[in-house]
């Protein structure tokens, strides 16, 4: 853990110190007209990419919060951590939601001895609470959904999965999602983003 800590913090040294030197690099590499296009788009990259990242952050923390106010209100154990749980998980898209609602429920229902009626609020609750906040609150607050290929997502999970493991799997569709958009901003490669598509 603290190898890989240490990697991230000299990674993000290094992204830091050469932040905002692009549109420098961009006028002095092209000429002025192409240089102004480029600009421009690399600024609605850069702006569509953290109003992503920020929305997808924001919903998860929501979810993250509500998923342990429901399950301390009904005495499930490791409510704290089921939240972190939802959390992270849902940064994945359908596979983290089912996942994080599936663990406290199982939790719950070892606990309980059987599927009883407080095991099935705990579900109906969940599952409303992901599902509301998905397509209302995060629709909403993107603006339009990024839309992306159920199958290349899947093999998106399957490779940073290998590569990183968890993490790679909690990052797996944001990496995809930020490729989608930079490819919709370059007209060259809007093919590419049309691939992408659900």
């Amino acid at each position: 853990f603290m190898s890989q800590l240490l990697i991230i913090f000299v990674f993000m040294i290094f992204i830091l110190a050469g932040r905002g030197r692009m549109t420098k690099k961009i006028a002095e590499a092209f000429p002025p007209e192409q240089a102004s296009t480029l600009g421009k788009a690399a600024v609605r990259i850069n702006c569509e990419i953290q109003k992503y990242l920020a929305v997808k952050t924001l919903t998860n923390l929501l979810l993250g919060l509500l998923v342990t106010a429901v399950l301390a209100v009904f005495g499930v154990r490791f409510a704290v951590v089921f939240g972190v749980l939802a959390f992270l998980f849902n940064y994945v898209p359908t596979l983290g939601a089912v996942v994080s609602v599936a663990l406290p429920v199982l939790l719950a229902v070892f606990l309980e001895g059987s599927f009883s009626l407080k095991v099935g609020l705990v579900l109906a609750i969940l599952t409303a609470v992901h599902v509301g906040l998905h397509r209302f609150l995060e629709r909403r607050l993107m603006g339009k959904e990024l839309e992306l290929s159920p199958l290349l997502a899947l093999f998106s999970l399957f490779f940073w999965a290998w590569l990183w493991g968890i993490p790679g799997m909690i990052l797996a569709v944001p990496i995809l999602a930020v490729m989608k958009i930079v490819f919709a901003n370059v007209p060259s490669l809007r093919f590419l983003e049309t691939m992408m598509d659900k």
